[in-house]
């Protein structure tokens, strides 16, 4: 099911939930890049944000238990890639010497990119949010090997998250 609801100038959102499977990246990823083509995204941008999509999503299939929603919210020039899960469990960026020949380095790249990462704790699991300014790299700074980040675009608060089956679409252009 698709919504679409007015929201501030210059403000747009859309979110889809993503049953817990494996092909819920490639989802995700034709899901974005369509969104993204649509608002007329600038082509490497739009290739770092699906890159981090599908990092984000991948992630969830390969360390959470359940389902997840992706929410993409364009503000202004900066695009935050919200993925909730029902874990608690907060992600970690490793370095190269703990991945293994299977992953490990998502995070890392998803930082690589110029994205500010959080994690916002949920009643039912956490969000995590990759925040992408698309008409400049921003500034990083690395941390420990939790996600914590501070001094990144600044987001307004967003809408809830959609009920679980469900697509929304917010445009407020």
């Amino acid at each position: 099911m698709t919504t679409t609801v007015a929201s501030p100038a210059h403000t747009a959102t859309h979110s889809v939930a993503l049953a817990r499977s494996s092909h819920a990246p490639e989802v995700a990823r034709r899901v974005t890049a369509r969104w993204l083509a649509a608002r007329g995204t600038p082509c490497r941008a739009a290739s770092d944000a699906v890159l981090i999509v599908s990092e984000l999503v991948t992630n969830v299939w390969r360390h959470t238990a359940g389902p997840c929603t992706l929410t993409l919210t364009a503000h202004g020039t900066v695009l935050d890639i919200a993925v909730a899960d029902t874990s608690a469990e907060p992600p970690r960026v490793r370095t190269p010497a703990c991945a293994d020949e299977r992953g490990g380095f998502g995070l890392s790249l998803v930082e690589e990119l110029g994205a500010w990462v959080t994690v916002a704790p949920a009643p039912k699991g956490k969000t995590v949010h990759a925040a992408l300014d698309v008409d400049r790299d921003p500034p990083r700074t690395r941390g420990d090997d939790t996600l914590s980040r501070t001094g990144g675009p600044e987001l307004p608060d967003g809408p809830p998250a959609p009920n679980v089956g469900q697509e929304k679409h917010v445009d407020g252009m």
